[in-house]
């Protein structure tokens, strides 16, 4: 099978199953997280490739980074691209008996969010700014100069603290989740926050930071007012694909020049590029010319994948990622100035069992999540919606990081779920024994 046949194929393959899933009227279940997948799916693993073979079988331009000095042969761009392939056939296999024509979530739409329990996942939201802004100011944690520096803060705070951060964090990202249901729900009478919500978070955009906040952001809102507002048509979602495409490359060019002045060697791993989309093409290319090589990947490295949550004191091994161990192994000086890279499915496809990894790891991950989504609808609880949500936003880790990632949100789904819902019984007590008072 040539390359081009693969591109086609791969691209009809997931256009098919988001004609699958759309529901009679023809709009697309953006809180679906295999929809969702869909799209990271066509951007992490056809984008590269499709640059590529148009550029006629060559990276012209240094903004391609490594893969301009690496030059991968066809040979090396189809077996990455034919592995991607085998993990989406296997988990769309996976994932088909649980998408059914219509919006998974359409169940649970009835099912509103509490107004204290909005309340108490707003609570969580301030804290987890003002816990960082307190240890600043206690000059416990520095304020970062970088983005690259930004990541150096937190690994130099105790270990105690970065687990403490770490969790606070994800909760308050779940809760911003509930907060924004609460107002799409109350659409009327609440869109104003929505719309001032919107303006601060273009408004506070670092263009030379991450953009992983603003993204999160617009994406949560993009999915509500799909859900709620009016729902999108494939021809347009596919028009707001290309243009959100254009503008995340956009920005990390923007921040590469502004980071590194335009001068840094192209070659570099932080030097500006088109995109993380072909950085981690080009993992995959290095790490496949390694594993050529007898290149293996550390016991501790997958096992940290299954046990990312879990707290690395209480494990019985050292808990590495597989981003991590990719930097110490190829960029130790980069990693120790602050840097860090992401890892990508098809690099960890191709330093595994290949083809066997690919359908295992598709077909488990099709499942787990047409499963659980099936599940949070038939639960018809608060929390079932944002759920989806949040799980639909994060999927595309699952092609950015390593195929099980997604697990770290299940948990951490799981324990915001439980302190939003404490705070506001807490809340809830309190108001009770003030009335009684």
């Amino acid at each position: 099978m040539t390359l081009a046949v693969l591109l086609v194929i791969t691209v009809f393959l997931a256009l098919g199953f988001v004609l699958r899933a759309r529901d009679c009227s023809g709009k697309v279940p953006l809180e679906n997280p295999a929809v969702m997948l869909m799209a990271a799916f066509v951007a992490y693993g056809v984008l590269p490739p499709f640059l590529w073979f148009i550029q006629g079988g060559e990276y012209q331009t240094p903004l391609s980074g490594r893969l301009y000095l690496w030059q991968p042969s066809y040979t090396e761009q189809l077996k990455l691209m034919a592995l991607g392939f085998i993990f989406l056939l296997s988990f769309l296999f996976g994932s088909w008996r649980f998408v059914k024509g219509g919006r998974i979530g359409n169940e649970a739409a009835g099912v509103q969010v509490p107004r204290q329990i909005m309340w108490s996942a707003l609570l969580f939201v301030i804290a987890a700014g003002a816990v960082r802004e307190a240890l600043i100011l206690a000059g416990v944690m520095r304020e970062a100069t970088s983005y690259e520096d930004s990541y150096a803060v937190v690994q130099q705070l105790p270990l105690v603290l970065r687990q403490f951060l770490r969790i606070i964090s994800g909760i308050a990202e779940f809760a911003e989740v509930v907060v924004l249901v609460f107002l799409f729900q109350h659409w009327r009478t609440h869109k104003i926050w929505i719309y001032l919500f919107l303006c601060y978070s273009l408004i506070s955009f670092d263009s030379s930071g991450g953009r992983s906040q603003l993204m999160f952001s617009l994406l949560t809102c993009l999915i509500l007012w799909n859900y709620y507002v009016s729902g999108f048509r494939l021809r347009t979602l596919t028009l707001l694909f290309v243009i959100g495409l254009l503008v995340f490359i956009a920005l990390g060019l923007l921040r590469g020049f502004l980071i590194d002045g335009g001068s840094n060697a192209a070659f570099s791993v932080f030097a500006p590029r088109l995109g993380e989309f072909e950085a981690l093409w080009g993992n995959a290319i290095e790490l496949g010319r390694e594993k050529n090589q007898g290149l293996s990947i550390p016991a501790n490295v997958v096992l940290t994948e299954l046990f990312a949550f879990m707290p690395s004191n209480i494990l019985p091994f050292e808990k590495i990622s597989y981003s991590v161990w990719y930097m110490e192994t190829f960029y130790p000086d980069a990693k120790d100035a602050g840097g860090g890279n992401m890892f990508g499915l098809h690099s960890q496809l191709v330093v595994g069992s290949g083809v066997v990894e690919g359908v295992f790891r598709g077909l488990v991950l099709g499942l787990l999540i047409g499963w659980v989504s099936a599940r949070l609808v038939s639960l018809r609880r608060w929390w079932s919606l944002p759920t989806l949500v949040y799980f639909s936003i994060w999927i595309f880790y699952t092609l950015r990081d390593s195929a099980f990632s997604i697990l770290n949100n299940f948990q951490l789904a799981f324990l915001s779920i439980l302190a939003i819902s404490a705070l506001s019984a807490l809340m809830r007590s309190r108001q009770y024994a003030a009335a009684a008072g």
